[in-house]
């Protein structure tokens, strides 16, 4: 993993799948054809939504074994990642409405960006890759990292730290002067366990009263995330409105 060149005060993370990209049908698809492909049987999207608060091996566990702990979610999910990866494009994993223009805000006020998921890194680098300008603008810092890019996954504070360290520096403060964005109850977790702000959105996996307990605040439109964000960096540092 590469440490980002030039340090700024502020920073902005973002999870990925259910968050930035609307990728549902994309992983329910390529789930169901991994399970068929090792003689499993298929799931509802109901089940396959139910599950995304696991890294990838334990949801693929999950679906095949009830068991977040089978051996077996290992080997699933190897197959599922080779096969979400190579899917990924701007039709497959777009962005929300309104995510890329808070993405390009953020950037404009001089706040660091960057990327943290449960999912694969190479997912996560080629999301950004497949969404134009503000793609580029969150991986210009080299950090968009998965859970294979880190000590542990969310809900584990590991990598939001090593993403915070990366992008600000190792001074004592700087988690509280980076802010989380997250459509899950792990990722409020594990920005509260680092120490970061955090904003929930609700367009992901997961409704407002799943989030309301494990974030700052919850937001349920792009104009409402672009105005959380604005008010979390004007607390942080003085920024042009």
């Amino acid at each position: 993993m590469k440490m980002s060149s030039s340090m700024k005060s502020v920073g902005v993370l973002f999870d990925v799948d259910g968050t930035l990209a609307d990728s549902t049908n994309l992983a329910y698809t390529a789930t169901n054809e991994v399970l068929l492909r090792h003689g499993h049987k298929q799931i509802s999207i109901e089940a396959y939504l139910k599950a995304t608060i696991h890294t990838t091996p334990r949801r693929m566990a999950v679906h095949a074994h009830e068991d977040p702990e089978h051996p077996a979610g290992l080997v699933l999910a190897k197959d599922f990642d080779e096969t979400y990866v190579q899917r990924v494009s701007e039709e497959t994993t777009p962005f929300f409405p309104g995510v890329a223009e808070v993405v390009k805000y953020a950037h404009e006020n001089d706040a660091a960006l960057g990327v943290l998921s449960n999912a694969c890194g190479d997912y996560a680098r080629a999301v950004c890759a497949a969404n134009g300008e503000a793609g580029a603008l969150l991986a210009a810092a080299n950090v968009v990292w998965g859970a294979d890019d880190v000590d542990a996954p969310k809900p584990a504070p590991n990598g939001l730290r090593a993403c915070v360290r990366a992008l600000l520096g190792d001074e004592g403060d700087a988690c509280s002067r980076c802010v989380y964005v997250g459509d899950a109850p792990t990722d409020g977790m594990a920005a509260s366990a680092a120490g970061c702000r955090s904003v929930g959105v609700t367009w992901g996996a997961h409704g407002k009263e799943a989030l309301a307990d494990h974030f700052d605040v919850v937001v349920e439109s792009g104009d409402a995330l672009h105005e959380a964000i604005r008010h979390v960096l004007m607390q942080m540092q003085p920024i042009q409105t």
